[in-house]
């Protein structure tokens, strides 16, 4: 099979997935379900090739995680470019890597629970409208 090709087109098929599926909606709830799938197709891919064609399991898996790369890849990249310079927030100000992953505040806040002192920083920073991984972090002041 040529590799080039089937490579290519899941290179497409990912960047294809992120503008017409996971760009639309909110799935953190569907992510169970994405992992399971994410793990499973790959695996029945695998065995597949190794039964039906006259690949060795070897060879079979080693497509198998260049297809899976190329995807991934492309769905990633597709993410971080639709982040970073077409997503309707990106005028807002932030830490760049906030503005790409949710998974940079996480890691902010991994070594101490302290979000509160997190938060104050950025807003120091940044001023009353924070971008914290694809959201809108406002800071309320109430005076009386």
């Amino acid at each position: 099979m040529a590799t080039r090709v089937v490579c290519g087109g899941a290179a497409a098929a990912g960047a294809l997935s992120h503008w017409t599926y996971f760009i639309r909606g909110e799935h953190h709830l569907d992510a169970p379900i994405i992992l399971r799938l994410a793990l499973l197709l790959p695996a029945l891919t695998i065995v597949g090739l190794w039964q039906i064609t006259s690949m060795t399991f070897v060879q079979s898996t080693i497509w198998t995680a260049q297809v899976v790369a190329c995807y991934s890849t492309a769905l990633w990249t597709s993410i971080i470019v639709y982040r970073v310079f077409f997503h309707r927030l990106k005028s807002f100000p932030g830490p760049l890597g906030a503005s790409v992953s949710k998974l940079w505040h996480v890691n902010k806040l991994a070594p101490r629970s302290d979000n509160y002192m997190l938060l104050e920083r950025l807003h120091e920073t940044y001023g009353d409208f924070v971008r914290t991984g694809g959201y809108l972090n406002v800071q309320f002041c109430l005076t009386f």
